[in-house]
């Protein structure tokens, strides 16, 4: 993305909307003075790798690495060992659907020899295919895999054939008015088992500056696993909705406290005590389980509510069927949701602020979960 702060929103968005168990970012330009919470996902967490320091370059910028993984799938960061330096990269085991996956996120900047793949190739589909069901390395490689004549090219060729190993994305993957490259891959052992794969034209989505969130499109696989069913978030507490102080005192006064006179030792006067008061409670105060629901945002109005069904509906179908007038379509709702969306919040944010009438206020209400909650 050359830069995830160019965009987050909108690429959130995108990750919410396809409901990805996985997705990754190169070129991220993070470093470890910038917080993981200004860019959270709700319902993902972050795992993140940040361009090195050397030596030599004690202030450089840009590359980096991120994964966002499902809250709700396990996993192990596993560490490739022996890889050339230059190479950026994050891995990691996952368990899904009773298929254990090694995973890759690589970035291979233009000034790194495209050797130094030959030692991540080995980490990966040697060390660590032993130890998973199947291994896949997503990226971007900077490798033109559509060029003919370019020394990468065929050095890449020539390492995904002694690998046993194979590109997926056919199609290109950056788009100039000039140029068409296809750069960002996805590599797996030859015998994987994969359900699909393809690009999304992520590159014609824009933020409510009207300006692209990205200049290459994002590249997705599916792996053939079992269908696993997400389980619903569940709270339970007391609803005190009915609750009477007065019947409460009533039923308190009705228990037979002189009892506690013929009851020997401390644990079990305490299980007398605290069973008698439980009972009282229980009557009127029962507990009540619910699922949780997402929170609304205080901005979202009903215009934006009515867009962002038909966003869904539209991806939906694309999603489904794969047709490029659905996906033309959905990224032009998109982006008119995203003009909305901006409107929407700078409104709310300014009524908000104007309404603080001191300093105190004014901070108070920037701490606020609502005034940054997501959609």
């Amino acid at each position: 993305m050359r830069s995830i702060r160019t965009g987050f929103d909108e690429m959130s968005s995108l990750v919410t909307d396809f409901g990805f168990e996985i997705f990754g970012v190169t070129e991220t330009w993070l470093d470890p003075s910038i917080p993981s919470d200004h860019f959270e996902i709700p319902g993902y967490t972050l795992y993140r790798a940040d361009r090195q320091a050397t030596a030599q370059h004690t202030h450089r910028t840009g590359g980096g690495v991120a994964v966002y993984v499902r809250e709700d799938i396990s996993l192990q960061l596993y560490e490739l060992v022996n890889v050339e330096p230059g190479i950026e990269f994050i891995s990691m085991v996952l368990k899904i659907g009773g298929v254990r996956l090694g995973v890759a996120i690589v970035y291979r900047p233009p000034h790194v020899s495209c050797t130094c793949l030959d030692s991540l190739f080995r980490a990966l589909f040697v060390d660590m295919a032993v130890e998973v069901d199947s291994a896949i390395c997503l990226g971007d490689m900077n490798v033109d895999l559509l060029s003919s004549s370019s020394y990468e090219t065929k050095h890449l060729r020539r390492l995904l054939k002694s690998s046993n190993t194979t590109q997926v994305i056919t199609e290109p993957t950056r788009v100039t008015a000039t140029t068409a490259t296809l750069i960002d891959h996805i590599i797996v052992e030859t015998s994987a088992e994969l359900e699909r794969s393809g690009v999304i034209d992520a590159s014609r989505i824009k933020d409510y500056r009207d300006k692209n969130i990205t200049d290459h499109k994002l590249i997705f696989v599916e792996v053939k696993s079992k269908v696993e069913k997400r389980q619903a978030k569940l709270i339970t507490y007391r609803d005190f909705s009915n609750f009477s102080v007065e019947n409460a005192l009533c039923m308190i006064k009705e228990i037979n406290w002189d009892g506690v006179r013929n009851i020997e030792g401390v644990d079990n006067i305490n299980n007398f005590l605290t069973s008698s008061i439980k009972r009282v409670y229980d009557s009127l105060a029962p507990l009540v389980t619910k699922r949780v629901k997402k929170r609304k945002t205080p901005w979202r109005t009903d215009d934006i509510s009515v867009m962002i069904k038909r966003k869904n509906k539209l991806r939906r179908k694309y999603w489904k069927y794969g047709n490029d007038n659905d996906w033309t379509e959905y990224k032009t709702v998109r982006n008119k949701l995203n003009n909305l969306i901006w409107k929407a919040k700078r409104k709310y944010f300014k009524d908000k602020l104007d309404n603080c009438k001191s300093t105190t206020d004014f901070w108070k209400c920037l701490r606020q979960k609502d005034i940054v909650g997501p959609l």
